[in-house]
């Protein structure tokens, strides 16, 4: 529920400079940020010593909060990387396609294009 009033907050957003959704996440978003971080810590100290999915999404959020937050710094960030995802896709599926692209030639020109 926390991320989610994040992303509504966001869509909310679009269309607005990047100077002014830079301060409306300093005003609204950091403060969610804050207290999730804050109960993510309070809760892998309850299960840091247990194995399982939890201690692992957990350890994740807090060992990577600073890429997480790192769309605050600046207006331009997007909250997601969904897009970029989506190209990379592209590729990977691609590549079983192109596995056997037909000749040397070929293959060399579609190193070229991915490179």
């Amino acid at each position: 529920m926390r991320i989610q009033r994040i992303f509504e907050n966001e869509k909310t957003w679009k269309g607005l400079a990047p100077e002014h959704i830079k301060t409306l996440r300093d005003e609204r978003p950091r403060p969610l940020l804050d207290a999730y971080f804050t109960w993510a810590e309070l809760e892998y100290a309850k299960v840091k010593d247990t194995r399982g999915l939890l201690r692992s999404a957990l350890g994740y959020s807090i060992r990577q909060q600073e890429a997480l937050c790192r769309f605050l710094e600046d207006g331009n960030l997007r909250l997601d990387n969904n897009a970029s995802e989506r190209e990379l896709r592209r590729i990977a599926v691609g590549r079983k396609s192109w596995l056997f692209v037909g000749s040397d030639d070929h293959a060399q020109a579609a190193a070229a294009l991915f490179t």
